[in-house]
């Protein structure tokens, strides 16, 4: 074989090799994660740059908000019931499937060993109008102010939220939405020392002992948050504290 051979030969499997390059996608997808909170599905992984990504969910194309090389917001419109979904995501001829399950559950919160008021928070701001559903949990925990009286003081949680009428809350005279728990010096009764879960919760109007949960069903415009805060007392002899737990469920 003769050198002008060997360099003609030489050309060919280098434009062979330059043509499998360009027939390759110039980048892979790969999806790590696929997280649902409500209907905004949040999915991280690499590739994502190039074309504009398209997600499908359940056969389905979403609308994405926004989108990185590393990440994809998109939103399930209808938010379909609890359940596993096929989520393919494609950026030109690459592309990737993973499945991810929604729950009911849009928000959950732990706060453990208060002893001060909580101020004005956000719980949970829904994308689309609807129906929701925020079970509260709430017990006086050690230690225990141990004065020379059995004298008490107390916290209350309150909701503040908008619907088809407008911003609703303790304080708006339509909607009752607290819960108040009496924190007693020595814990329960000073005899024998321990939590008093029994919270007083509105029923009919009147407000009643209770359970350490509650329910409060509230209907919430897109886009306006469900708001939390605490007043908080504590006993004359020293500091009590609480733990509060909650969760907002889409209904």
């Amino acid at each position: 074989m003769t050198s002008t051979s060997s360099a003609i030969y030489a050309r060919l499997a280098l434009v062979a090799f330059v043509c499998c390059l360009a027939c390759s996608p110039s980048s892979a997808i790969t999806i790590n994660s696929a997280v649902a909170v409500g209907p905004q599905l949040t999915i991280t992984g690499t590739g994502f740059s190039g074309k504009p990504p398209s997600v499908t969910f359940n056969g389905s194309e979403l609308t994405v908000n926004s989108s990185t090389a590393k990440q994809i917001v998109a939103t399930i419109d209808p938010l379909p019931p609890a359940g596993t979904y096929r989520v393919v995501v494609k950026a030109g001829t690459a592309s990737d499937t993973v499945y991810v399950t929604l729950s009911n559950i849009v928000a959950k919160i732990s706060l453990l060993n208060q002893a001060a008021a909580i101020p004005l928070t956000n719980l949970w701001t829904p994308a689309l109008e609807g129906v929701y559903r925020v079970s509260i949990y709430m017990v006086q925990v050690p230690p225990f102010p141990s004065g020379g009286t059995l004298d008490t003081g107390n916290v209350t949680l309150e909701f503040q939220w908008t619907d088809d009428s407008g911003t609703q809350s303790e304080f708006s005279g339509i909607q009752t939405s607290d819960a108040s728990l009496t924190l007693y010096e020595f814990g329960c009764d000073g005899s024998p020392p321990g939590p008093c879960p029994e919270m007083q919760v509105p029923l009919g109007g009147v407000e009643s002992p209770a359970s350490p949960g509650a329910v409060f069903i509230l209907q919430v415009q897109g886009g306006t948050p469900i708001q939390y805060t605490t007043v908080y007392q504590s006993p004359p002899d020293g500091l009590a504290y609480y733990d509060l737990f909650m969760t907002v469920e889409q209904i």
